[in-house]
């Protein structure tokens, strides 16, 4: 091992015992230009070894995913190949616009703006399937803009164009699970983190998760025109928060 495990291991030890209910095991935050990749692949077979001890019916052992990072091909090159035994997903981040940015709001409704995250998911489809095929691929955060988003931008309903679009196309894209930022914090916060009141981004997520199913359909319409289609059946969807809360 390249790290020290005690303290994860506590953690999960603690967990199993209070037989709390876990999803998933997130592996690291954007280490990519902090620990070599091959190396953190190596880090995964001991948070491995960990969970399946620590959780020896499948049935309720928790997922191990991650690196979590943004999109960097190179990395993701190296990492994938050595982590792919061990992992159950690949997660990594995407946004498609700068919170600083002072033309955002008349951006995100744009079908160039929605294209991005389009483009993203099919490059990661492509990385994850040749370097680490049967490995599932996550959203492991996402909103339409990253440096916290932007105040009147990305915590109204604006960001709803950046947001169906967003998981209908992860999902077209073969994705399991697309992480949100954030619950509560930032200006992408789900909920208002003074009132705790829901942004209209909460709603969306709400609705798609109650109406959406597994099923896509495809179409065929004219150039001209942007429709995206989902077969609508009761909630098979997963969607999660990522993370619960952030200090920006």
């Amino acid at each position: 091992s390249h790290f020290d495990p005690s303290n994860a291991e506590a953690l999960m030890k603690y967990t199993a015992q209070k037989q709390l209910p876990v999803a998933a095991f997130e592996f690291g935050n954007e280490l990519n230009n902090q620990i070599d990749p091959v190396v953190y692949g190596e880090d995964f077979g001991t948070m491995r070894k960990m969970i399946t001890e620590i959780w020896p019916d499948e049935g309720t052992r928790p997922l191990l995913v991650g690196p979590d990072i943004g999109i960097s091909g190179s990395y993701f090159e190296a990492f994938l190949p050595v982590a792919r035994p061990y992992i159950n997903a690949t997660t990594y981040h995407t946004y498609s616009g700068y919170g600083l940015d002072p033309k955002l709001a008349q951006k995100i409704p744009t079908i160039d703006f929605l294209k991005i995250q389009t483009k993203n998911a099919l490059y990661m489809v492509n990385i994850t399937q040749n370097n680490a095929p049967g490995v599932d691929l996550w959203v492991g955060e996402s909103a339409a803009a990253w440096h916290s988003g932007q105040d009147g931008t990305t915590n109204t309903f604006l960001s709803g164009f950046w947001y169906i679009n967003a998981l209908g196309t992860t999902a077209t894209n073969n994705h399991k699970a697309f992480c949100r930022q954030t619950l509560v914090g930032g200006n992408y916060e789900l909920l208002n983190k003074t009132t705790f009141m829901p942004n209209p981004d909460y709603y969306t997520a709400l609705l798609y998760k109650t109406l959406m199913g597994q099923k896509m359909l495809t179409v065929n319409i004219s150039p001209s025109v942007m429709i995206l289609l989902l077969r609508m059946r009761p909630a098979q969807t997963t969607i999660f928060l990522e993370p619960l809360f952030s200090l920006l």
